[in-house]
């Protein structure tokens, strides 16, 4: 069976991790991944190379794609993406707002040529507004987006971003596949193409939904109260650990704080363990199994008055987590959580990703495929993450060598071979 995407062309011209895992998902989908970049290689490809060219972080955000390098500063290098443009179905960028337009590769050029074109260009910022041109990351979008100040996360007086991982990106990735996949679904009913906009920063506010509510009848003087003394904060110039000191206050310090007993993480004798329960009646479990008695799961509780759960200096609450945390000490990971499980409580081991790699669970769901590089050799990397039953996702490709696919993509387009020795003389194409 075929992937929903076959038939589907896609002009991959981005960089880094949010444009490339995007280009990765929609190859998963069946669709024919074009990965043009400069002639010299996009810059994933200079972060620790382990042969010239080829980095760890490329292998694995870029697999699924065929490598076109072209140099969009000379007019045929333009004309050969034109050409390009003229049979595929999507392209994907992401860029500054200012960058396209000088290329000649912005949505307007792009439609007169072929005017079905779908268009997903992703910006720091978005496309509009006083910081549209600026230039951003993964790390500036987690700064302003507001997630940096709440992990409650700090050290030596500075906030501290979320490194395992750009979240933000991947997330990105996911959100322009939405709306690439969305766009051809119209595409498909009208005949009509678009532009799809997505930014660093709508995909951070959107991971903090929860965050961002604010109901007035309720949160009102509250976020007024805060917003003004943070401006007092800073007017003083005060550290920002005094901003977050008052956004804990403001919130209460949970996630992490010993008040919240039920979603966090335990040593065990021989290891770590996380807890994630969300609802009192498998909490109660959680306490009987230990055989501790929280007084805040008791019927006769206020439970609409939080200060129960959030006062972290109230030494009921204190002795909760210290007597949960004592009796976790005395069992092995083997041992508290097969009883954990068998009395429904959510709970899992804490692993490192070499350790996760090698799970039967990892290996029954196809998490983790293996490729052959055509100069790196076998290397392993995540699969596809979502499984259709009519349209199979599927790891076709490894990540290309740069100019791997140049001669086989330009004599499709129609080019002689004496017209690709010439483009290549010129540096037009690698």
């Amino acid at each position: 069976m075929n992937g929903a995407l076959k038939g589907i062309r896609v002009i991959d011209y981005t960089q880094i991790v949010a444009g490339p895992f995007a280009g990765s998902l929609l190859s998963d989908m069946g669709a024919d991944v074009i990965k043009v970049e400069p002639t010299w290689g996009e810059p994933q490809r200079e972060s620790a190379p382990f042969i010239p060219n080829e980095t760890r972080n490329y292998l694995a955000l870029n697999r699924g794609k065929k490598s076109l390098p072209l140099n969009l500063k000379h007019h045929q290098g333009t004309e050969i993406f034109y050409k390009l443009v003229s049979t595929a179905d999507v392209v994907i960028i992401n860029s500054r707002p200012d960058v396209p337009p000088k290329l000649g590769i912005d949505y307007d050029s792009l439609k007169k040529i072929n005017s079905k074109i779908i268009y997903c260009e992703n910006s720091t910022y978005g496309n509009e507004g006083p910081m549209s041109h600026l230039p951003g990351s993964d790390l500036l979008s987690q700064a302003v987006g507001g997630l940096v100040t709440s992990d409650k996360k700090v050290q030596d007086g500075l906030p501290q971003f979320i490194t395992a991982s750009p979240v933000v990106d991947h997330a990105t990735a996911f959100s322009m596949c939405w709306g690439v996949t969305t766009a051809l679904y119209h595409r498909e009913k009208t005949g009509n193409g678009q532009k799809i906009d997505t930014s660093l920063l709508g995909t951070v506010m959107g991971l903090l939904t929860p965050a961002f509510i604010e109901v007035d009848a309720v949160d009102k003087e509250r976020v007024d109260k805060f917003i003004n003394n943070l401006k007092i904060s800073k007017e003083n110039n005060e550290s920002i650990s005094k901003g977050i000191d008052l956004k804990n206050q403001d919130a209460g310090a949970f996630i992490g704080s010993y008040a919240n007993n039920y979603y966090r993480i335990f040593h065990v004798k021989n290891g770590v363990i996380a807890v994630g329960i969300l609802g009192n009646r498998v909490r109660k479990k959680f306490m009987d199994l230990l055989g501790i008695n929280d007084f805040r799961l008791d019927p006769d509780f206020d439970s609409v008055n939080l200060d129960g759960w959030d006062t972290s200096d109230d030494l009921k609450v204190q002795e909760v987590f210290e007597k949960t945390q004592e009796k976790l000490n005395n069992y092995t990971i083997t041992e508290i959580l097969p009883k954990m499980h068998n009395a429904g409580i959510p709970a899992a081991e804490v692993l490192f990703t070499e350790e996760t790699s090698r799970l039967e669970q990892v290996k029954a769901n196809g998490l983790i495929v293996e490729l052959e590089h055509s100069l790196a050799g076998k290397y392993r990397t995540v699969g596809p993450v979502l499984k259709m039953s009519e349209t199979p996702l599927q790891a076709k490709l490894p990540s290309p060598a740069l100019g791997e696919h140049t001669d086989e993509i330009l004599l499709s387009l129609g080019y002689t071979d004496d017209q690709i020795v010439n483009f290549r003389n010129k540096q037009i194409i690698y």
